[in-house]
Protein backbone atom coordinates (compact mmCIF):
# COMPACT_ATOMS: atom_id res chain seq x y z
CA UNK A 1 0.00 0.00 0.00
CA UNK A 2 1.25 3.47 -0.85
CA UNK A 3 -0.26 4.73 2.41
CA UNK A 4 1.29 2.16 4.76
CA UNK A 5 4.61 0.87 3.46
CA UNK A 6 5.86 -2.61 4.44
CA UNK A 7 8.67 -4.03 6.55
CA UNK A 8 9.68 -7.70 6.32
CA UNK A 9 12.57 -8.62 8.60
CA UNK A 10 13.78 -12.11 9.49
CA UNK A 11 14.44 -12.55 13.21
CA UNK A 12 18.01 -13.68 12.52
CA UNK A 13 19.96 -12.80 9.37
CA UNK A 14 19.72 -15.75 6.96
CA UNK A 15 17.37 -17.59 9.28
CA UNK A 16 14.39 -17.36 6.93
CA UNK A 17 14.64 -19.26 3.65
CA UNK A 18 12.40 -18.20 0.77
CA UNK A 19 12.31 -20.23 -2.45
CA UNK A 20 10.59 -19.60 -5.75
CA UNK A 21 10.35 -16.81 -8.29
CA UNK A 22 8.74 -13.36 -7.98
CA UNK A 23 8.14 -13.94 -4.29
CA UNK A 24 7.94 -10.39 -2.90
CA UNK A 25 6.80 -7.22 -4.55
CA UNK A 26 4.45 -4.41 -5.32
CA UNK A 27 2.48 -4.82 -8.52
CA UNK A 28 0.22 -2.24 -10.13
CA UNK A 29 -0.67 -0.35 -6.95
CA UNK A 30 1.95 2.34 -7.18
CA UNK A 31 0.90 5.92 -8.05
CA UNK A 32 1.82 9.29 -6.60
CA UNK A 33 4.65 9.68 -4.11
CA UNK A 34 5.32 7.73 -0.93
CA UNK A 35 7.92 8.35 1.75
CA UNK A 36 6.79 5.24 3.69
CA UNK A 37 9.45 2.62 4.37
CA UNK A 38 9.51 -0.50 2.16
CA UNK A 39 12.14 -2.77 3.73
CA UNK A 40 13.16 -6.39 3.16
CA UNK A 41 15.93 -7.65 5.43
CA UNK A 42 17.66 -10.83 6.60
CA UNK A 43 16.30 -13.45 4.16
CA UNK A 44 17.97 -16.19 2.12
CA UNK A 45 16.36 -16.32 -1.34
CA UNK A 46 16.71 -19.25 -3.76
CA UNK A 47 15.02 -19.57 -7.13
CA UNK A 48 15.73 -19.19 -10.81
CA UNK A 49 14.45 -15.67 -11.59
CA UNK A 50 13.24 -12.36 -10.10
CA UNK A 51 12.84 -12.45 -6.32
CA UNK A 52 11.79 -8.88 -5.42
CA UNK A 53 9.99 -6.44 -7.69
CA UNK A 54 8.38 -3.01 -7.61
CA UNK A 55 6.20 -2.53 -10.67
CA UNK A 56 4.34 0.66 -11.48
CA UNK A 57 1.82 -0.01 -14.21
CA UNK A 58 -0.43 2.86 -13.15
CA UNK A 59 -0.63 6.23 -14.85
CA UNK A 60 0.48 8.59 -13.46
CA UNK A 61 3.60 6.75 -12.34
CA UNK A 62 4.85 6.62 -8.77
CA UNK A 63 7.86 7.61 -6.73
CA UNK A 64 8.97 5.55 -3.74
CA UNK A 65 11.46 7.53 -1.65
CA UNK A 66 12.31 5.04 1.08
CA UNK A 67 13.28 1.55 -0.12
CA UNK A 68 15.74 -0.53 1.87
CA UNK A 69 16.87 -4.03 0.89
CA UNK A 70 19.60 -5.22 3.23
CA UNK A 71 21.35 -8.24 4.76
CA UNK A 72 19.86 -10.74 2.31
CA UNK A 73 21.48 -13.66 0.47
CA UNK A 74 20.51 -14.60 -3.10
CA UNK A 75 21.44 -18.04 -4.45
CA UNK A 76 20.84 -20.13 -7.59
CA UNK A 77 19.57 -17.63 -10.14
CA UNK A 78 19.44 -18.76 -13.79
CA UNK A 79 21.92 -17.23 -16.23
CA UNK A 80 20.84 -13.78 -17.54
CA UNK A 81 18.02 -13.35 -14.98
CA UNK A 82 17.43 -10.37 -12.69
CA UNK A 83 17.13 -10.58 -8.91
CA UNK A 84 15.59 -7.15 -8.19
CA UNK A 85 13.28 -5.36 -10.64
CA UNK A 86 12.14 -1.75 -10.42
CA UNK A 87 9.55 -0.19 -12.72
CA UNK A 88 8.12 -1.29 -16.04
CA UNK A 89 8.01 -0.20 -19.66
CA UNK A 90 4.69 1.71 -19.42
CA UNK A 91 5.80 4.84 -17.52
CA UNK A 92 8.70 6.56 -15.76
CA UNK A 93 8.47 5.63 -12.09
CA UNK A 94 11.28 6.50 -9.67
CA UNK A 95 12.70 4.43 -6.82
CA UNK A 96 15.09 5.76 -4.19
CA UNK A 97 16.75 4.22 -1.16
CA UNK A 98 19.58 1.93 -0.06
CA UNK A 99 20.42 -1.61 -1.11
CA UNK A 100 23.22 -2.72 1.19
CA UNK A 101 25.04 -5.65 2.78
CA UNK A 102 23.51 -8.26 0.47
CA UNK A 103 25.36 -11.29 -0.93
CA UNK A 104 24.80 -12.84 -4.35
CA UNK A 105 26.39 -16.25 -4.95
CA UNK A 106 25.77 -17.75 -8.34
CA UNK A 107 27.35 -20.02 -10.93
CA UNK A 108 26.40 -17.85 -13.93
CA UNK A 109 26.13 -14.15 -14.72
CA UNK A 110 23.02 -12.42 -13.33
CA UNK A 111 21.63 -8.91 -13.14
CA UNK A 112 21.33 -7.96 -9.48
CA UNK A 113 19.02 -4.99 -10.15
CA UNK A 114 17.28 -3.72 -13.25
CA UNK A 115 15.42 -0.42 -13.63
CA UNK A 116 12.81 0.05 -16.35
CA UNK A 117 11.28 3.24 -17.76
CA UNK A 118 8.95 3.76 -20.70
CA UNK A 119 11.18 6.10 -22.64
CA UNK A 120 14.59 5.57 -21.06
CA UNK A 121 14.26 8.81 -19.10
CA UNK A 122 17.22 9.70 -16.95
CA UNK A 123 16.98 10.71 -13.31
CA UNK A 124 14.99 13.90 -12.72
CA UNK A 125 16.93 17.16 -12.75
CA UNK A 126 18.34 18.20 -9.40
CA UNK A 127 18.68 14.70 -7.94
CA UNK A 128 22.46 14.36 -8.29
CA UNK A 129 24.20 14.34 -4.91
CA UNK A 130 20.91 14.07 -3.00
CA UNK A 131 18.99 11.32 -1.22
CA UNK A 132 16.97 10.91 -4.44
CA UNK A 133 19.17 8.13 -5.79
CA UNK A 134 19.36 4.38 -5.35
CA UNK A 135 22.47 3.64 -3.30
CA UNK A 136 24.15 0.23 -3.66
CA UNK A 137 26.68 -0.15 -0.85
CA UNK A 138 28.72 -2.93 0.78
CA UNK A 139 27.20 -5.73 -1.32
CA UNK A 140 29.19 -8.83 -2.33
CA UNK A 141 28.85 -10.57 -5.70
CA UNK A 142 30.41 -14.03 -6.10
CA UNK A 143 29.77 -15.11 -9.69
CA UNK A 144 31.69 -18.22 -10.78
CA UNK A 145 31.47 -17.56 -14.54
CA UNK A 146 29.94 -14.95 -16.79
CA UNK A 147 28.70 -16.58 -20.03
CA UNK A 148 25.75 -14.19 -20.51
CA UNK A 149 24.72 -10.90 -18.98
CA UNK A 150 27.22 -9.88 -16.38
CA UNK A 151 25.91 -6.50 -15.31
CA UNK A 152 25.42 -6.03 -11.64
CA UNK A 153 22.93 -3.26 -12.51
CA UNK A 154 21.09 -2.51 -15.75
CA UNK A 155 18.83 0.42 -16.50
CA UNK A 156 16.66 1.84 -19.26
CA UNK A 157 16.28 5.00 -17.23
CA UNK A 158 14.65 5.87 -13.90
CA UNK A 159 16.81 6.78 -10.88
CA UNK A 160 20.29 7.99 -10.42
CA UNK A 161 22.43 5.15 -9.13
CA UNK A 162 25.29 5.43 -6.66
CA UNK A 163 27.49 2.31 -6.63
CA UNK A 164 30.14 2.26 -3.92
CA UNK A 165 32.04 -0.03 -1.56
CA UNK A 166 30.80 -3.20 -3.29
CA UNK A 167 32.95 -6.29 -3.90
CA UNK A 168 32.38 -8.23 -7.10
CA UNK A 169 33.77 -11.18 -9.00
CA UNK A 170 32.55 -11.60 -12.63
CA UNK A 171 29.87 -8.98 -12.26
Amino acid sequence: SMSKGATLICESVGGCQVSGNSVLGMNGTCSGTSTKLYRISGFEFTGTSTRIWYNAYNTPPCTLNNIRIDNNTFLGTDDDQRILQFGDNSNNAYFYGVIDNNTVTNADGVVFAEFFASDGATAPAGTNATADNMYFEDNTFNITSSPGLTQCVDSTGSPGIVWRYNTSTNC
